[in-house]
């Protein structure tokens, strides 16, 4: 139960705080405490994989490796995210690997249409390989579902704003903030729908590649509404925000 409880708050920091570094040692607790923990080995890996040159790449790919062969006995969720991360510890070429976990996403939602963190997940994978246009269908699913995260809005606003449902988007986000409050992802996307307002109002009806790639490229340290948040200052960055969304 000790060891659950820590996989728990790690899971917590990680999805709900966007803090990797702060799940670290939850998942190294939890392990420590069940050295079986096949899921706990699984999180620590991909919460050291997002903090990219902190770990050496070959700790990363033992932490998945290990995950899997303590997969026996694993809830259908947690092997499919197990799965997950061994299909990227395997060499290969990047892209393939992509489309590989859109194949595997899309045969689990088949089977489970109800878990809306898996829906999530094949959003964010289909715009990795480039399917714009059917992101968005996922997160909608999702929602019927009941599950709502911080996430899952964000992989939304950006399928909308990518195929110009600008309005669609606004709604998103609003519904975003009166469930989870504003966040330093919240303003980002903001940011993102009010540069891409800005762009249509000018006549410059953005192609969903060049969309795209703004919406990709874009790193929130680099947006003054984001920056504003991430230090606090929230009432400045609402004003801004507002401020942009009116131009």
């Amino acid at each position: 139960l000790e060891a659950l409880m820590a996989y728990t708050e790690g899971d917590r920091v990680r999805y709900n705080a966007l803090d990797p570094r702060a799940a670290v040692p939850y998942y190294e607790r939890a392990i420590e405490l069940d050295s079986t923990f096949a899921m706990a080995y699984a999180q620590l890996g991909g919460a050291w994989n997002e903090l990219g040159s902190a770990a050496p790449p070959d700790t990363i790919v033992k932490l998945w490796r290990t995950a899997m062969r303590f997969a026996d006995g694993l809830a259908p969720r947690e092997l499919l995210a197990v799965r997950d991360r061994m299909l990227f510890a395997t060499p290969g070429e990047e892209a393939t690997k992509f489309d590989r976990a859109v194949e595997l996403y899309q045969n689990y939602v088949r089977l489970y249409p109800r878990d809306g963190l898996a829906l999530q997940n094949l959003s964010w994978y289909l715009k990795h390989v480039g399917r714009w246009a059917d992101s968005e269908a996922p997160v909608l699913q999702a929602l019927q579902t009941g599950y709502a995260a911080p996430r899952l809005y964000d992989e939304l606003v950006l399928a909308q704003i990518a195929a110009g449902k600008l309005t669609e988007a606004e709604r998103s986000l609003g519904a975003w903030r009166d469930r989870f409050g504003p966040s330093q992802l919240w303003y980002r996307d903001a940011f993102r729908l009010a540069a891409a307002k800005r762009d249509y109002a000018a006549g410059d009806s953005l192609t969903a590649g060049a969309m795209r790639d703004r919406t990709w490229n874009v790193r929130p340290g680099r947006l003054p509404i984001a920056t504003l948040a991430i230090r606090g200052r929230l009432r400045e960055a609402e004003a801004l925000y507002l401020t942009s969304m009116a131009m």
